[in-house]
């Protein structure tokens, strides 16, 4: 029970009885006694105006009041969650009416004839939107357990985002990784992720994109390049299902592959993310397949730079006889340390174990040879490369992902993303973001090094994620747990999984909280007994509210499955609060983003994609009879013979 509010309306009831006298004594009593009528009217007319003002003011004081038996800092409790108040027009339009009730109050004396409308409508008007005002602009609202930092501004480079209770969340060193995990519906991409976009291009950031669901994130962020001319950035953009708006660009190109164990981590980035059931645990077959095609990329790089592209790789693997293939990588000493076991085989001729191999490989890289892979991923000149953040030429790679398709697309994209963060993570580059929306989709070998690594590179790492079972399911559990100890940043926004809650609710703490306990004596306040006895029990029938210290969890994990869209709570590292909790506003945009613009329209896929095979002919010197069955074209052919 509330005790201060039910004072206060025992004092509106009083009050409240005055103005009804008044209302009453004027326009129902018929005076037959002039005395008490004529005192009672010198009053009402003196002082009658003021006990109705005072009526209309003391009802926003009985719902402003909070209820003192409800616990204090208890973290998130039911109360906060469900004190929704309006939006500001709705609470400026009850305002009014509550002045317009209270004006009606105050000058219904001097309106004799309407005196019995005016008192009637003015409580009515007063007493409703009276109660909208305490409750919604006077209650104090619930104070959680985190403080928000009331300053804008953050440090160069960094990051911050506006909340809706006028507070700000930062991010001054986003160099040692964000970690964001929200379920559908939570938020994430526009609170977070596009405001980490517009505040990267705004501070001239390049690095990587991963739009998984092209073109949301990639027109936004193309759409902020565009409203910076000065920034040194240039724009790229690389997707599969749109060829109109695609660059090319090779990721196996010679300049990415210094060394044989360049070779070998492409290698696993591709099988991987192609067979995410040897993420864990590898064996012969895995490993022989990892052999193959590292001695492959490798052979490519050192004698056939030109064709050391992944369609290529494809091609010869899927298309050209594999004893010839075999034969040629084992003719480079170095390739033939890696496929050895392979070439034994063929030596031994155990056709069945070197079937086997090949047949996995080939029926794992079919799936990559579309016509649209093999234009994007071939080699080409369109001045961009790989050394995204090169401080002399700068470049924002976008990404683009589509969910139908996504076990076609996890390969390709997981091999651009490694190879360009091979290259990113080295000292005195220019400042960078490696952006993944949905970031579990793809498979980067050793991702836990990058956010360990990229602080002195100055890589800023933002990871997503819908929960941390996704993460799990991709990465394994001894890898997913280094990937989250390394992402010192960590937003936490509104999740299913019961598991996931718990994790976030044992990770945010607990905190110190006063809780009220009522005790009642359920005793007779009155005992003859007692009272015959001379004993006097002045306490019999009364309750008690006694306050007592309690440890309890900031947020719940049921809370956690309650959050509005929009709502986060972490901590940040190297900031003033360090943990923060607070629903993040959105910000408009200046001008309407607008689709992608097309930037591509010559292309020939099917051309491309023959020219590629009669590169791999040549290379294994195949004969006319040969190359003419594996190609569509007999203009091609002709070409070739020349």
């Amino acid at each position: 029970m509330n005790q201060n509010r039910n004072a206060v309306l025992l004092l509106v009831v009083l009050v409240g009885l005055l103005v009804g006298g008044e209302y009453f004594l004027l326009l129902h009593v018929k005076p037959s006694s002039a005395v008490w009528y004529t005192k009672l009217l010198n009053l009402y007319t003196k002082g009658g105006w003021l006990f109705r003002v005072l009526f209309a003011l003391i009802i926003p004081m009985a719902f402003a009041l909070p209820d003192d038996t409800k616990s204090y800092g208890s973290g998130r409790p039911a109360e906060l969650q469900k004190d929704k108040r309006p939006a500001k027009k709705v609470q400026l339009l009850v305002l009014l009416g509550y002045l317009i009730g209270v004006a009606l109050l105050g000058t219904a004396h001097r309106f004799p004839y309407q005196f019995a409308y005016i008192v009637p409508v003015g409580v009515g008007v007063s007493t409703l939107f009276g109660i909208g005002v305490g409750a919604w602009l006077l209650r104090p609202q619930p104070k959680r357990p985190i403080s928000e930092d009331r300053k804008a501004g953050v440090s160069k480079k960094g990051f911050q985002f506006r909340t809706t209770s006028s507070g700000w969340i930062k991010v001054p060193n986003p160099f040692r990784g964000v970690f964001i995990t929200g379920g559908p519906g939570s938020g994430k991409s526009e609170s977070l992720a596009k405001p980490f976009i517009r505040q990267a291009l705004a501070q001239n950031y390049c690095g990587i994109l991963y739009d998984v669901k092209f073109p949301e994130l990639t027109k936004y962020a193309y759409h902020y390049r565009k409203l910076n001319p000065d920034a040194t950035t240039r724009f790229c953009i690389l997707n599969f299902q749109d060829m109109n708006r695609t660059h090319r660009l090779n990721p196996i190109a010679p300049d990415n592959i210094p060394t044989i164990t360049y070779a070998e981590e492409y290698a696993l980035a591709l099988l991987k993310n192609l067979q995410q059931e040897i993420i864990e645990k590898q064996d012969f077959w895995s490993r022989s397949c990892t052999a193959v095609l590292t001695g492959l990329i490798w052979y490519l790089r050192k004698h056939h730079p030109a064709q050391c592209t992944l369609p290529h790789v494809v091609t010869l693997i899927t298309k050209m006889p594999y004893d010839k293939l075999m034969t040629l990588i084992g003719s480079d000493s170095e390739c033939l340390s890696y496929v050895m076991s392979v070439i034994t085989a063929i030596g031994n001729k155990s056709a069945d174990q070197l079937s086997g191999v090949i047949g996995t490989l080939q029926n794992t890289l079919a799936k990559l040879a579309t016509p649209e892979v093999f234009w994007v991923m071939s080699a080409t000149d369109e001045g961009f490369s790989m050394d995204l953040n090169n401080a002399n030429n700068p470049i924002f790679l976008c990404l683009g992902g589509d969910r139908e398709v996504m076990d076609s697309l996890r390969p390709l994209l997981g091999l651009y993303t490694t190879v360009a963060v091979k290259r990113m993570n080295r000292q005195g580059k220019h400042h960078s973001i490696l952006l993944l929306d949905e970031a579990p989709t793809i498979y980067i070998p050793n991702f836990e090094q990058i956010p360990a690594t990229g602080r002195s590179s100055q890589i800023a790492t933002v990871y997503m994620c819908q929960d941390l079972s996704q993460v799990r399911k991709y990465y394994g559990e001894k890898e997913s747990q280094m990937i989250l100890g390394t992402l010192s940043n960590q937003f936490y926004g509104a999740v299913s999984s019961a598991e996931t809650a718990k994790y976030v609710s044992q990770l945010i703490g607990k905190h110190e909280v006063i809780t009220p306990e009522e005790s009642r004596d359920n005793r007779p306040a009155f005992d003859l007994s007692s009272l015959f006895e001379g004993r006097h029990q002045p306490q019999r029938g009364r309750s008690t509210i006694s306050y007592r210290k309690q440890e309890r969890p900031i947020v719940n994990p049921e809370d956690l499955h309650e959050f509005d869209k929009g709502e986060f709570i972490g901590f940040t590292v190297e900031s003033k609060q360090g943990r923060f909790w607070g629903r993040i506003a959105l910000e408009p945009d200046e001008q309407p983003v607008r689709n992608l613009p097309r930037f591509s329209s010559q292309y020939d896929l099917q051309t491309n994609m023959d020219s590629i095979v009669l590169d791999c002919a040549t290379i294994l010197g195949l004969a006319d009879a040969e190359v003419e069955r594996l190609l569509s074209s007999h203009e091609i052919m002709a070409i070739y013979k020349r």
